[in-house]
């Protein structure tokens, strides 16, 4: 790190790497949910909606907290090495949005398949669970090129005038 880097900023780039390996331990919790045994013998499709509530719940909280904290890493890190900035700036601002998009559809994405699951099997609630997991890879791969971007950004050697 850059003698040059104060405290705050330092700090900002720490709890933004702490709240981004948390997402990652939650995401990684909530998958597990899905496969701890049956309270019983027989799984009924109550027990697998709660579980699956409960897996969501966890898994978009992962998503928010992953991305928030990447965004205040890439930002942080553009306000210490200015040369940075165009490349960490932009990857913060798609790491933040992405993260959010994605944790409010992995929401969605429970809700309409729990009002499939319900009884109301139709067409129309199958092909709005395609568009929402259609949104949801979008905003992953936008998330996946935000971070290269980023971490490329972070290569950039500053020019000393």
């Amino acid at each position: 790190m850059p003698q040059g880097m104060g405290g705050p900023a330092q700090s900002r780039i720490f709890l933004g790497i702490l709240l981004a390996l948390i997402g990652v331990g939650l995401q990684a919790m909530g998958f597990v949910i899905s496969f701890l045994p049956a309270s019983g013998s027989v799984r009924t499709i109550n027990e697998f909606v709660a579980r699956m509530e409960i897996q969501t719940v966890i898994q978009a909280s992962g998503i928010a907290l992953l991305g928030f904290g990447l965004f205040l890493l890439f930002f942080s890190v553009a306000q210490v090495r200015p040369a940075t900035g165009p490349w960490t700036i932009g990857a913060a601002i798609v790491l933040l949005v992405t993260g959010l998009v994605t944790a409010v559809f992995r929401v969605l994405y429970f809700q309409t398949f729990s009002t499939l699951l319900s009884g109301n099997p139709s067409t129309e609630i199958a092909l709005r669970l395609g568009t929402i997991y259609a949104v949801e890879a979008a905003a992953g791969y936008a998330g996946l090129i935000g971070t290269i971007v980023g971490l490329f950004g972070l290569t950039r050697h500053s020019v000393s005038t």
